[in-house]
Parts: C-alpha cells; structure tokens; sequence
C-alpha cells in the first residue's frame, strides 16, 4: 500500500516538475533576453565612460595638448596609439607640458582594453538591432533598436509598454525628474529617454516633438505586442 503510494507521489511530483519547466520556459519570451541584452549595453556605456575619463586623465599627464584637441573619444583612442614623437610632429606641438614618462606600458594597456570594451559595446548593439527588428519591428521603425529596447526595458516587457499612454512612454527614463517633481514641486519632466532621438533632439519644440514620437511609439508597441502586420514605415512618415 505505501509502495503503491510512493509510487503516484513520485509520478505526481515529476508531472508538476515537467508543468513548472514548461511555464518558466513559455515565460522566456522574446522581451526578456531583449532586456538583458539593453541592460548589459547600459552597464557597458557606464564602464567605458569611466574608462575613457582615467584614460583621458592620464594621458593629460603625459600629452595634454592632444587629449584637449581630440574631443572625439574615438578618434582620441586611435591617435593616442602613435609615439609622444609623432603626435607632436602632426598636430605641430614644439613643446609639450606633459612628463617625459619613460614607461608608457600601463597607459597603453588601458587604452587597448577601452578599445576593446568599445569594441564589444558595438557587437552588441549590432545583435540587440537584429533582435528587436525581428521581434519589435513596429518599434523600431518609429523609435530606433536601442532606444526600443530602452523602453522595453524601463516598462518591465513588451506587454507593459504596450498598456501604458503616450504620456507615460513620453517621460520613461527620467523616474528621478518625476519624483523630485512630485516630492518638492519642482517642474515635472517633459521627456525621458526619447531626448536621445534625433526626431526630439533636433527639434526646436522639443515637447511637442517628444509628445509626437510617443504617441507613435504607442501605437507601434501595441501592434508588437499583439503581432499585427508591420506599419512602422507610416508611423515614422507620419513624424514628418
């Protein structure tokens, strides 16, 4: 009888063992390694920039001259791979007020890693493009692959985005602004993470573009989310 017993327990225990594997993995959707995708791009952009700032830091040290004409951190990156000598030679510097380091080991190691880290930043922005055109491409007509994936990110997944008003997409990103508002009574945000968008960023009336680019955002977010046919093309026509 208690063999009998064990026996259903066990089979009982495997069938919700097999239930509780298939509903963690129906839950992996598209969304979720889209937001770990734009996570790991956000925590990359924090650790370059501190990166380049050492660099550029202790560069100042050495040739202060190049790094206050090279504003381009790119550029900046690329030049500082050629001798004390030549630099001077081609941006026609007589006399540095650096130091004459006579070991630059260190220093050149910190740039090659910045290099690479760049580098990665860039491959992954290239996978979390083809991610989001394949699964959001509504989204990322209007709003551009990184900035999709932002959104996403901020709202929790695809379905929160696609509930929430074109007022709300309109301020995602600036949380602390809105709080502080609440709070103190400070001006309320009038745009989150959209500023970055060319449509907004280069707009004269910025508020009334980020109002424009949200409201489009909106409708492309709930047409992702429920899989109808593509119509990122009018929406992003319709920004003009």
């Amino acid at each position: 009888m208690c063999t009998l017993m064990n026996s259903h327990l066990e089979q009982l225990r495997e069938k919700n063992i097999e239930l509780t594997r298939k509903k963690i993995r129906e839950a992996l959707k598209e969304d979720i390694y889209t937001i770990q995708l734009a996570s790991s791009i956000e925590d990359l952009d924090k650790i370059i920039s501190k990166m380049l700032k050492r660099l550029r830091d202790w560069y100042e040290i050495y040739l202060p001259e190049i790094s206050n004409r090279l504003q381009d951190n790119e550029q900046f990156i690329s030049e500082t791979a050629k001798s004390k000598s030549e630099l001077m030679k081609k941006y026609k510097i007589k006399e540095s007020m650096g130091g004459d380091f006579k070991d630059t080991e260190a220093m050149e190691c910190q740039r090659k890693e910045t290099l690479k880290m760049i580098e990665f930043r860039a491959e992954q922005q290239k996978k979390l493009e083809k991610l989001m055109e394949k699964n959001f491409p509504n989204i990322t007509a209007v709003a551009g692959g990184l900035i999709g994936a932002k959104l996403i990110a901020i709202a929790g997944s695809i379905k929160e985005l696609s509930e929430f008003p074109a007022s709300t997409i309109q301020i995602l990103g600036a949380e602390k602004a809105l709080f502080r508002h609440m709070r103190s009574g400070a001006r309320p945000p009038k745009y989150g993470i959209i500023l970055s968008h060319p449509y907004v960023a280069e707009s004269k009336e910025k508020a009334k573009s980020a109002r424009k680019l949200a409201d489009k955002i909106s409708i492309a977010s709930k047409v992702d989310y429920f899989k109808g046919r593509f119509i990122g093309d009018k929406l992003k026509e319709q920004l003009k």
